[in-house]
């Protein structure tokens, strides 16, 4: 079974939200989401299938924040290199 870190709790609330359709979504259901195990009674419309697609789409998403962080870092590191040639101008 697929399986995100609970660091990702603000993005299992958005996705939640968006795959179930429940306007609130309760702590226990958060926790019982991200070990894709079970979900809260006010989600039992909520199948298997659906919750690991969207377990999928936010392991995509914190594939692609890490990628736009390495980026981020890769061009800062490009920015000192590119101020230190300045300096030695």
């Amino acid at each position: 079974m697929s399986r995100v870190g609970s660091r990702c709790a603000k993005d299992f609330h958005r996705f939640a939200r968006v795959c179930c359709g429940c306007a609130r979504v309760c702590s226990r259901f958060a926790r019982a989401y991200c070990r894709c195990a079970r979900v809260c009674s006010r989600c039992q419309e909520f199948v298997a299938d659906d919750v690991h697609e969207c377990v999928a789409d936010v392991q995509m998403f914190v594939a692609d924040k890490q990628e736009f962080e390495a980026d981020k870092q890769e061009f800062v590191a490009d920015v000192q290199e590119f101020v230190v040639n300045v300096q030695e101008l």
